[in-house]
């Protein structure tokens, strides 16, 4: 299953987080990141990531809400998973 996560850093922590997030998969050995996004808005990253059931894109999420750099990055999360379509669908 695959979901978007969003993130939310601390002021001035943008950059770090969307770095970190980056090497997520490396450095955090996170399994399932596929793509990260910086974006502008409420949220401050996105990322898509893959694991094998809901519970597994919460541990994921998970990791990213404590993300430690220079102190504390992340202030937030909001996981999304991504429904795919069915044949059929309106």
């Amino acid at each position: 299953m695959e979901a978007f996560i969003y993130v939310k850093a601390h002021p001035g922590k943008t950059s770090e987080v969307v770095s970190h997030l980056a090497a997520g998969k490396k450095t955090f050995d996170i399994k399932g990141m596929r793509k990260v996004y910086r974006t502008s808005g409420e949220w401050d990253a996105v990322t898509i990531v893959e694991a094998s059931d809901l519970q597994g894109i919460f541990d994921i999420a998970d990791l990213i809400t404590n993300f430690k750099g220079s102190g504390p990055i992340v202030t937030k999360t909001c996981v999304v998973p991504a429904i795919p379509k069915q044949m059929g669908d309106p």
